[in-house]
């Protein structure tokens, strides 16, 4: 007849394994729901910024609009990328600090709502964009979001 070994834990070893895996289990879960937060705030936070953008400083013609920061369609703040076409088909690209360029349709129209697209030389880099009219022209804003994917990281 076989005979069967059981290890016996004692109780209070068994408590202590058992607390331990549920405090793991409970950080590993609270660490995701507060990355979560924290991602979806900061989209938000640049969509914000993106969307006073779009309708503020990349709106006005060239050269027209000092803001305190000195951005303007000339030199956007370095985490934009600006393009704009007017009714004609003519444009004009902005691109600041950033060698990475956002992923745009031929028409250069994403909509109103900020949509997340990637880079056209797939180099890992996102951006948030919108697009609005303005007058005489269609103006495509985007937002670098490097910085925020390294502030979750981290």
């Amino acid at each position: 007849m076989p005979r069967h070994f059981r290890l016996e834990l004692p109780l209070r070893v068994a408590l202590v394994a058992a607390t331990l895996l549920l405090v793991a289990c409970g950080l590993t879960a609270s660490g995701i729901a507060v990355t979560s937060i924290l991602r979806q705030h900061l989209i938000a936070r640049a969509d914000q910024t993106l969307e006073e953008a779009s309708r503020g400083w990349a709106q006005a013609p060239k050269g027209a609009l000092k803001t305190p920061h000195d951005a303007n369609l000339d030199r956007p703040p370095s985490n934009f990328y600006v393009r704009s076409l007017t009714a004609d088909g003519r444009g004009k690209t902005v691109i600041n600090d950033r060698h990475a360029e956002p992923v745009l349709p031929a028409n250069n129209d994403v909509g109103p709502v900020p949509t997340t697209v990637g880079s056209v030389d797939n180099s890992g880099v996102q951006w948030r964009v919108v697009s609005m009219r303005g007058p005489n022209r269609l103006v495509t804003v985007a937002y670098d979001l490097s910085e925020i994917q390294h502030t979750v990281r981290s």
